[in-house]
């Protein structure tokens, strides 16, 4: 059952929208009901799907775990040694 729905929209908004809608042969109607039929049916991932390494990478959550401590500062020393140095 189809109910009608009335916005208020920027009108150059508007028009750009019925032009994206007329090139990609949908109703500006169409695109609407899609997308917040999307917007309502979409979940958020489950955390516990996420492996530790990626959470940290988008920062949701702790911090990369070093199996061995990294003086960062001395490989740069060595690598800069070895480059300059031969």
């Amino acid at each position: 059952m189809n109910a009608e729905l009335k916005l208020s929209i920027n009108k150059d908004l508007l028009e750009k929208a019925e032009q994206h809608a007329k090139e990609e042969g949908h109703s500006l109607s169409g695109i609407v009901t899609r997308y917040l039929k999307a917007l309502c049916e979409w979940q958020p991932p489950v955390q516990e799907d996420i492996y530790p390494e990626i959470e940290a990478l988008i920062g949701i959550g702790g911090q990369l775990e070093d199996k061995e401590k990294v003086d960062y500062k001395e490989l740069m020393a060595e690598a800069m040694s070895e480059k300059h140095l031969k």
